[in-house]
């Protein structure tokens, strides 16, 4: 299994990044391999899910826009938490359970109090203080320096032996030394994902997408292929619960089946979803799309002759 997650930190260098959620080592940075297609109908500033099956089979579960409860970051705006699970085709049994899990009532009220747990927001500490190996360059500085720092000579001396310093005041003399602090700050207490301003257990994201009740019924019966879309309501959402727990996912790679916002029922008609549901779209039960065929129009343009496309070429020109 793989586990990408999205957010941010407090600070105001700490903006959204992904991260490939480790199980035994660090979390690196690194994009997802969600396709563009997908990626362009969900509103993704609105919780959302996207279901797609990638080229080399994988089933990649995509879940938007979750706002915990006090998260918010230096400007009091809130912190979102996007989550990526990927599985292989033989897991498809139990990623039909978790979407159709998150589709009922209360999924995603659990799912958003599961990643508040799993996913933790890291803040900068209160103090920095000058690394070891930088120190002889800091002295030099200090040396070199002829005006007034404006701090007492007993920040200054704390400052200059390494000894933990406000934050605020470190930032402020290596400004005046025209130092980079972020090259000479000690992060050996920090985690590498402190640079992010968050982190994730990868244990914790991949028990929330195990969990389910044990009398919990699912089965495999052949999917209905017609494609449909629907009001992203209580009732459609519930619909399309049952219908995962009881068929199969078709085979085609792509996104199957995306439920948004804001997002227009023709560009989601037009995408070759199997299942969407969107709140633009005003049926309240299942529509089915229809298919255009292009084929025949072609056949017919081709057998019409010469002379009559010279004829209806300049009647429409009006030669």
């Amino acid at each position: 299994m793989d586990i990408f997650v999205q957010s941010r930190g407090f600070e105001p260098n700490k903006d959204y990044t992904w991260l490939n959620i480790k199980s035994h080592s660090e979390s690196q940075k690194s994009k997802p391999p969600i396709s563009n297609k997908t990626a362009s109908l969900i509103q993704g500033d609105s919780p959302s899910i996207a279901l797609e099956r990638l080229s080399d089979q994988r089933l990649l579960l995509l879940v938007t826009a979750i706002e915990t409860e006090n998260r918010f970051d230096f400007h009091d705006r809130q912190i979102r938490i996007s989550a990526i699970w990927i599985v292989p085709p033989s897991e498809e049994k139990t990623m039909r359970r978790f979407v159709a899990r998150l589709l009922s009532v209360n999924g995603f009220e659990t799912l958003t109090q599961q990643l508040d747990q799993a996913v933790l927001l890291l803040r900068e500490p209160e103090e920095y203080k000058v690394k070891s190996e930088c120190r002889e360059q800091v002295n030099l500085a200090l040396q070199n320096y002829s005006t007034n720092l404006g701090m007492d000579g007993a920040t200054i001396r704390s400052f200059a032996n390494g000894q933990p310093l406000d934050y605020k005041k470190f930032i402020i003399i290596c400004q005046n030394l025209s130092l980079d602090w972020r090259t000479i700050k000690d992060n050996a207490d920090n985690p590498k994902s402190l640079e992010y301003g968050f982190d994730a257990n990868f244990q914790d994201l991949e028990l929330i997408y195990l969990t389910y009740p044990t009398n919990e019924l699912m089965e495999n019966a052949l999917p209905n292929l017609n494609r449909k879309i629907g009001c992203n309501s209580p009732e459609l959402r519930e619909k399309l619960a049952q219908e995962l727990r009881r068929c199969k996912l078709p085979d085609d790679n792509g996104p199957l089946v995306i439920v948004t916002g804001f997002k227009k029922k023709a560009s989601l008609e037009q995408s070759g979803v199997w299942r969407s549901l969107s709140t633009l779209v005003k049926a309240s039960d299942w529509e089915e799309v229809q298919e255009q065929d292009y084929s025949q129009s072609g056949r017919n343009f081709l057998t019409v002759p010469i002379s009559e496309i010279f004829q209806r070429l300049s009647q429409w020109l009006d030669f």
